[in-house]
């Protein structure tokens, strides 16, 4: 079990299960997931968007898929470690951590797949 080992574990990027593209490819997915209880949240999505969210199973909605998905981000990272993990890769180069910071007091702790440690931040 990870627990066993967090003092290891610097951050963990955890997302409930998406399919993207048109039907074309996402059909392949889409039906695979279909035999083992999946379902898409809207049927219609691979048609519009591209962007089929899906529930996991009759037990497991695309929501709690959501809330778990955070819980599980939360329990191994905090703002330390996930600003370290994405300032290399997701965000732009030289992107500041004062930004950072400000992005995430910006932003509903709801939201955001770390802990937060409420700190002032200086204007």
């Amino acid at each position: 079990m990870v627990d066993e080992h967090a003092d290891c574990v610097s951050g963990v990027s955890v997302g409930p299960v998406v399919a993207y593209g048109p039907p074309k490819t996402a059909n392949i997915l889409l039906e695979d997931w279909a035999k083992h209880g999946a379902m898409p949240v809207d049927p219609e999505a691979a048609n519009l968007t591209g962007i089929s969210k899906m529930h996991l199973s009759a037990e497991i909605d695309a929501e709690l898929a959501e809330t778990k998905s955070l819980e599980l981000s939360r329990r191994y990272m905090d703002a330390d470690a996930y600003f370290l993990l994405k300032s290399f890769s997701y965000y732009p180069r030289g992107v500041a951590r004062t930004q950072f910071d400000l992005d995430v007091a910006a932003s509903d702790p709801g939201r955001l797949p770390f802990r937060v440690v409420h700190t002032q931040i200086a204007a």
